[in-house]
């Protein structure tokens, strides 16, 4: 039952998955983040990043409609979980 219920849940919020990649993500439940919160970390291990000079710029460009309402979601769903302000 609950293996059909992840099946569904899968289908409705990644509809780009093939039906053989949803039965893999089915088998490995414990790789999904069903919650969308990170867990604490259990190491004291912080990683960081080190850069030379200026950021890397490009011209700007808009973005498709189909994107940019995608994109419009993510940042609200982020903001709604507190990942972003």
């Amino acid at each position: 039952m609950l293996a059909a219920t992840l099946c569904i849940e899968l289908k409705a919020k990644h509809a780009h998955l093939s039906a053989s990649e949803t039965a893999i993500l089915s088998n490995f439940q414990e790789v999904l983040n069903a919650e969308g919160h990170l867990p604490p970390s259990t190491h004291g291990v912080e990683h960081f990043i080190e850069t030379q000079g200026w950021p890397v710029t490009s011209k700007f460009r808009r973005l498709d409609a189909t994107k940019l309402a995608a994109a419009k979601a993510e940042f609200a769903s982020m903001e709604a979980e507190g990942i972003v302000e």
